[in-house]
């Protein structure tokens, strides 16, 4: 399956950054890829994490022994 592609420009210093991530088998599609992934489960931890701090400040949360 043939997937369009695109070119976008990235400063030396970024292009970088961006292989220390990777392996040298990584393409710079699968790194982009990466860390867009990680990006979304993070912000789902934020959000676990905040509903965690709201619940707390108004003392609807309940320990178990």
């Amino acid at each position: 399956m043939f997937m369009e592609t695109t070119t976008i420009q990235l400063t030396k210093s970024t292009q970088e950054k961006l292989k220390s991530v990777g392996t040298m088998a990584d393409t710079y599609d699968t790194l982009i890829r990466r860390l867009i992934e990680e990006h979304v489960r993070m912000k789902k931890i934020d959000t676990i994490v905040d509903a965690h701090h709201k619940i707390a400040e108004e003392g609807k949360f309940v320990e178990f022994d």
